[in-house]
């Protein structure tokens, strides 16, 4: 707004930039690495005619995995379409600034910065608040019915990225990547978000691909193609450009970003060879952030208004407060082991701890650049956990109940990626 630049003349150009982008992105998977074949296909005996039991039971499982992602897909459509928004976070912290947004054409400090306004929250970015007024353009109309299209887009886009990451990355075959696709997209926790439009699903999406570009673009520095199916010259351009992005989303991004760079340094670090590439990933990572997402924060460093859901940390109330971590230890324990995650959280766990005392994560090639999602996740559980021992909420415990469970959904893909990439386990 303060160039000039109005709702329509925004849609206008982010339609060009969207088209240009899905071209460029076909231009930048051609890479020199050559595909390999991850087992999923029989080509002696495709070329041969014969179609064996084993190929049968792939187009079965196939096919019966599909089914199971549609019926998926289509729950997203029914809860998240057709309907207003209900849930109090969705309309109250983006949904209400969207509808400002288009009606008035901007949104001001006066009115985003006023503590005296229940849904003001200047730590809530505008990323989601501005698609949805974005749509809303397009629709003619702040119609809040149609919201859910971004959700169910960026839940789409969620499994895209898994199975990609399968194909690509760890040179999995249809079948595998197909299922790793749909274990992430099947987390009741992950669907319950797209359905019900949090931004922490966006956010999830757009940690993935940070997460995987980044992976792909450490490991070339030890896999010459064709080990690394995939090594186009781009990767850690969008590894920086998605990981720029994370702030602007939520303010949980800037964590993220410091847990990126802090994974690099301690997986990638301790090889003096290695220290080059982790500078050049880190500071690559910095200027995004600060190019891309600083400008927001800047201004929100002007509006004055503290944060009301924690404490301002300091070693004197530190002591008063410690007594509070054993009850959030097993609050947070409690949810990670709930069935609302499939397992996942506890599986991958015991998976990672019983293959490194066996040796099998340490037998035959190392795969050190993995190791970073992993670690990403599980530290990114344990300091937001942390961190609600500074809470205002009474009962604090109120507030690990209503909140932990996003802030999880935000890095649940990372170690079914994870499992992924070690998939010949």
């Amino acid at each position: 707004n303060a160039i000039g630049v109005d709702l329509g003349m925004q849609v206008a150009v982010l339609s060009i930039v969207s088209v240009a982008g899905f071209f460029g992105s076909k231009w930048s998977m051609r890479g020199p690495g050559r595909r390999v074949d991850g087992g999923g296909t029989l080509s002696e005996h495709q070329e041969s005619g014969e179609l064996d039991g084993r190929k049968r039971l792939v187009y079965i499982c196939t096919g019966l995995l599909l089914i199971y992602l549609a019926w998926q897909i289509l729950y997203v459509i029914l809860m998240a379409m057709g309907q207003p928004l209900t849930v109090w976070d969705a309309w109250s912290s983006w949904g209400m600034k969207a509808r400002t947004i288009f009606l008035e054409g901007h949104i001001t400090q006066a009115t985003y910065g006023d503590p005296s306004r229940a849904s003001t929250l200047p730590y809530y970015p505008l990323f989601i608040s501005l698609i949805e007024a974005w749509l809303y353009r397009w629709l003619g109309a702040p119609d809040d019915r149609w919201v859910g299209i971004i959700y169910l887009l960026f839940y789409l886009a969620l499994g895209g990225v898994c199975y990609s990451a399968g194909r690509r990355y760890a040179g999995a075959g249809r079948l595998f990547s197909l299922s790793l696709a749909i274990t992430v997209m099947a987390i009741p926790t992950m669907t319950g978000l797209a359905a019900f439009s949090f931004t922490d699903l966006p956010l999830a999406v757009v940690m993935t691909v940070a997460a995987v570009y980044l992976v792909a673009w450490l490991e070339q520095a030890q896999y010459p193609a064709p080990e690394v199916q995939y090594s186009a010259p781009g990767t850690l351009v969008l590894a920086a450009l998605a990981a720029g992005w994370l702030p602007s989303i939520k303010r949980e991004g800037m964590v993220l970003v410091a847990l990126l760079c802090l994974a690099m340094v301690i997986v990638c670090g301790w090889k003096r060879q290695n220290l080059d590439r982790v500078g050049l990933g880190i500071g690559a990572l910095v200027l995004a952030t600060v190019l891309l997402s600083g400008p927001w924060w800047f201004f929100i460093s002007t509006v004055g208004k503290v944060n009301s859901d924690f404490l301002q940390p300091n070693l004197e109330i530190l002591p008063s407060l410690v007594g509070r971590l054993p009850i959030i230890g097993l609050m947070v324990l409690n949810i990670l082991l709930s069935r609302d995650w499939a397992y996942i959280w506890p599986l991958v766990g015991l998976c990672a701890i019983c293959l490194w005392f066996t040796g099998r994560l340490r037998s035959g090639p190392p795969r050190w650049g993995t190791g970073l999602i992993l670690l990403v996740a599980y530290m990114y559980l344990g300091l937001m956990g942390l961190s609600y021992i500074f809470s205002v909420y009474t009962p604090y415990q109120a507030h690990v109940a209503s909140s932990f469970y996003r802030l999880a959904a935000q890095v649940v893909p990372l170690p079914v990626l994870w499992l992924g990439y070690h998939r010949s386990w």
